[in-house]
């Protein structure tokens, strides 16, 4: 999750949770660090799921990206042509 979403979204840096953890692929250049872990309620049609996201200070044309592991566990469906 972008940094500037996290914000809207009313998040605060004394709410995440630290990690060293480094994101690749994302946003088109260089691995970046994230800034830390939150968790949120996430809620897709009638479903609504506590889900980890790693926070990023990234610009990118997305809000969210979910892993491919998230979207089969909880059976959701991202697109039509599935």
């Amino acid at each position: 999750m972008p940094y500037s979403l996290y914000k809207k979204l009313s998040g605060t840096d004394d709410e995440l949770i630290k990690t060293n953890m480094t994101i690749s692929g994302v946003g088109g250049g260089d691995p970046i660090l994230a800034k830390g872990v939150a968790s949120m309620e996430l809620t897709i049609r009638s479903k609504t799921l506590a889900t980890a996201f790693f926070i990023t200070e990234v610009q990118g044309s997305y809000n969210l990206i979910l892993g491919c592991d998230w979207v089969h566990a909880n059976w959701c469906v991202p697109s039509s042509l599935h």
